[in-house]
């Protein structure tokens, strides 16, 4: 059999206590894991908790005592989402007169590396807005 445990954790150039690992990840398995023979992979999940470079050393123990370690390091990073019209940031239709319209052009800017899931939520009754080509919003 093969034991495998987490044995270190950093962010940045921090170690951090054990006691501390669970303020900012979710390992979604033990820290300690028994492999029989038959076994030469595991899955292994890990939700973080908030944006930083982690490190995980993860330490291997064979049944003759024989040892080895390894690294896991990843970058979290917090959406970085810019939004530019003709004024810069800000959005604003001003005012118009019964059965009037105005559009305005809105670029959603991703200024970071990660892949960001959108959604656009209108806080107002849907009739009120429209896209460019008339489709309404639902």
């Amino acid at each position: 059999s093969m034991v495998v445990k987490i044995t270190s954790l950093w962010v940045g150039s921090c170690q951090v206590p054990p006691q501390h690992w669970e303020q900012l990840v979710d390992t979604k398995w033990e820290n300690l894991i028994t492999l029989e023979k038959a076994n030469r992979s595991f899955d292994m999940e890990i939700s973080v908790k908030k944006a930083g470079i982690f490190t995980f050393n993860i330490g291997v123990m064979l049944e003759n005592q024989a040892s080895s370690s390894g690294l896991l390091r990843f970058q979290v990073e917090e959406p970085n989402l810019q939004v530019l019209t003709d004024n810069g940031s800000r959005i604003d239709f001003g005012s118009l007169p019964e059965e009037c319209s105005t559009s305005l052009p809105l670029v959603l800017v991703n200024c970071g590396t990660c892949s960001v899931p959108l959604s656009l939520e209108i806080r107002q009754p849907n009739d009120l807005f429209s896209f460019a080509d008339g489709s309404k919003l639902s």
